[in-house]
């Protein structure tokens, strides 16, 4: 954690940040479970792709969470994001800017119909907006 002593995150806070860091780290641990959904696990999966190969499926199975990595793998290969278990460059793109799937498909879709760099940029965040 990086705090800065005697500050606050905002000024309706009582406690300053080391009060409040204190207070976490001297706190119980709760459980963690992280649940994937299919565009988390596919991109997930794509990044352990990117950067393990052959050797994805092990680190998939380190996660916090459950990946069903054959079905992601599944997914990849139907996107052409990746070939064999090695990214395409559109899968390397993908992984590169940390897009999600839909993400993606919305700047390949806006590429392909001609938009202008300005209108994609817009789409992009009114997209955002959204979620």
């Amino acid at each position: 954690m990086l705090i800065e002593p005697d500050c606050t995150y905002h000024n309706s806070m009582e406690m300053t940040e080391d009060e409040v860091a204190f207070k976490l780290l001297k706190g119980e641990m709760e459980d963690v479970r992280n649940v994937y959904d299919q565009a988390a696990a596919v991109e997930e999966t794509l990044a352990n792709i990117t950067v393990a190969g052959e050797s994805a499926k092990r680190l998939n199975d380190r996660m916090l969470g459950e990946i069903d990595t054959q079905r992601a793998v599944g997914k990849l290969l139907e996107w052409e994001f990746i070939d064999g278990l090695s990214p395409t460059p559109t899968g390397q793109a993908v992984t590169r800017h940390f897009l999600s799937p839909d993400d993606a498909f919305r700047l390949l879709d806006a590429i392909r119909n001609g938009r202008t760099p300005h209108e994609i940029v817009a789409e992009q965040e009114l997209a955002d907006e959204e979620l």
